[in-house]
């Protein structure tokens, strides 16, 4: 049921205009799209709509200022984010759209539009309790300075202030309050997560998310939201690296749009250049900052562009902030898109041990000396497909499960739910990786699959190797020297493996190991090292492990013209 129609005729405009233009990209008319599916639900007297909350939030904008003292204009794709989030209601009256995803690249007004949400809700909302995160206090105090810009600046607000009814500090901790209506603004950086504990947010924003080491904040904040009119609104720009809470909520967005998951009360609105689109066209560039021309002008994004253009260093940046492009490739690393492809192709493989063991197969080892990651990969080739098959096994002692969740990735935990990483123990507590894991499930997949040889750095290896030798004396131990002119050649035919897509592998773990891979060329020599090197939270194991069974593989099985015509030219490789 329609009760108030404020606000519907923006939402129909802004859905009809980005639906017939070529400056939208698929993924957004997929969003407007989605919405419109809510227009007919309400037609149909599943939900309702009412303008009224619209009405005063447009409003209420239409008396705010920015840092410079200007009017704040909304944009027609601000004033539809604005209806669709207050307008929509349940049929009891409460906000439907309460959990909010805006992915948008920067300098197109997201913190302001923002800031104006949290003043609404301070002045229209009974005991509010509103908290803002930030990566740190300089990011939390961009919509901060807002605010008191709107607040100072606005005669909505001169009375207020003049009668003090309105408290504003402005040294750490950011706050606000409107003692009339008994409500407050906090504003918490990512690095004070502890901090957020005991709130009963009304309205929670967590802005720029793909900065964000963890979630940490996030769930504290989000968990404390128990009152039936809280809203959560979530808003990033890309970043250059896949393994961030901005990520994974982009990735949650992308399966509600696909029909994967379910959630009726979540406004997914995203902004990025189509997959086909060329990156150096300015002419695509209005899909990913739709107030181009407004609050970012294209000759500044022109001269960014041609800068990053001649500096490899700048282009990774330059596509995730300013195209909104996720990528892990700022320092010559692998192009997420190219990956894209193997977790792709990996998702339409059938990893049943009934296909599996039929297919060749070669394994790879790569063990830590005490207390780090160990990784164990088979590599599958499938000659009707012409696809290799990867499938990986990582393990670290248990005793360090906790501080790597904390200094390297948070979906470590994920990982090890899902079985993708074991923990190992011991009797020193699980302080030092138990090699005897990795030993027992490769007996086991001795039983299970054709395995023809392994792959492993002698260095490392040679006590565990014997092992195995004894328990699977007839499978082939192959040592791989670590030197330039062994692995340059492995190294090259597997990164032309992923480009041309023929590697099939959806392994999570795998995705993050990659994006912390630097490509490095010496001579005609490639080799893979870590992005930043002296960052020890950076992890590539799998990659080494990948290229090590790959190179085996090759050499071993047969009918392999038609993937080796394509290799021709890499240099062959005599192990």
């Amino acid at each position: 049921m329609i009760i108030n129609d404020f606000g519907l005729s923006d939402i129909k405009k802004y859905i009809t205009e980005t639906l017939e233009s070529k400056e939208a990209a698929v993924i957004t008319k997929k969003c407007v799209r989605r919405i419109s599916g809510y227009i007919d639900r309400v037609e149909k007297d599943e939900f309702d709509y009412d303008g009224k909350d619209v009405r005063n939030i447009i409003k209420l904008f239409g008396n705010l200022t920015d840092t410079s003292g200007a009017k704040i204009e909304l944009l027609l794709w601000q004033k539809f984010l604005l209806s669709g989030i207050y307008g929509f209601k349940t049929k009891t009256g409460e906000i439907l759209f309460n959990d909010v995803f805006l992915f948008i690249a920067k300098k197109n007004g997201k913190t302001t539009l923002a800031a104006g949400l949290v003043l609404y809700n301070l002045l229209k909302i009974k005991n509010a309790q509103c908290i803002l995160t930030a990566t740190d206090y300089n990011q939390a105090k961009i919509a901060f300075d807002i605010m008191v810009s709107s607040i100072k600046g606005s005669k909505l607000f001169a009375e207020a202030l003049q009668n003090n009814e309105i408290f504003i500090r402005e040294s750490p901790p950011l706050t606000i309050a409107y003692y009339p209506n008994g409500s407050s603004v906090k504003l918490i950086p990512e690095t004070r997560a502890r901090q957020a504990q005991g709130f009963n947010a009304t309205y929670a924003m967590f802005d720029e998310i793909a900065s964000y080491r963890s979630s940490d904040i996030i769930t504290k904040v989000a968990s404390g939201q128990v009152r039936k009119d809280a809203i959560r609104i979530t808003l990033t720009t890309a970043e250059t690296n896949l393994d961030n809470p901005g990520r994974y909520e982009y990735e949650r967005a992308l399966k509600i749009l696909d029909g994967k998951y379910i959630s009726t009360n979540y406004l997914p609105l995203i902004y990025e250049l189509d997959k086909d689109d060329n990156r150096w066209d300015e002419t695509a560039y209005k899909k990913a900052n739709p107030s181009l021309g407004v609050t970012k002008q294209l000759r500044k994004l022109t001269e960014e562009r041609d800068r990053a253009r001649q500096n490899r260093v700048e282009e990774a940046s330059f596509f995730a902030y300013q195209l909104n492009l996720w990528s892990s490739s700022a320092s010559g690393g692998i192009d997420d898109e190219e990956w894209a492809a193997c977790v792709r192709l990996g998702e339409t493989v059938n990893y049943d041990d009934d296909y599996l063991s039929r297919l060749p197969c070669c394994a790879a080892f790569d063990l830590s000396k005490v207390d780090d990651y160990s990784a164990y990969t088979l590599y599958f080739y499938d000659d009707k497909r012409k696809i290799f098959i990867a499938k990986h096994k990582f393990y670290i002692p248990q005793y360090m499960l906790e501080s790597k969740i904390h200094s390297e990735t948070e979906q470590l935990r994920l990982w090890v739910n899902d079985g993708y990483v074991i923990p190992t123990y011991d009797d020193s507590g699980g302080k030092t990786i138990n090699k005897n894991y990795i030993a027992d499930d490769f007996i086991d997949d001795t039983k299970r699959y054709r395995i023809i040889a392994v792959a492993y750095d002698a260095v490392l290896a040679k006590d565990f190797i014997e092992t195995l030798n004894q328990a699977a004396p007839k499978i082939e131990y192959i040592p791989f020297s670590q030197s330039y002119d062994k692995m340059s050649p492995a190294n090259n035919f597997w990164y032309e493996s992923v480009k041309r897509g023929v590697i099939a592998d959806a392994n999570p773990v795998m995705r993050w190991m990659v994006s912390c891979v630097k490509i490095q060329m010496r001579g005609k020599n490639m080799f893979f090292e870590k992005i930043d090197y002296k960052q020890s939270s950076l992890r590539i194991d799998g990659v080494d492990t990948s290229v090590m069974a790959l190179a085996i593989l090759r050499s071993k099985i047969k009918n392999y013209k038609s993937v080796e015509e394509q290799a021709r030219n890499i240099d062959s490789i005599n192990y």
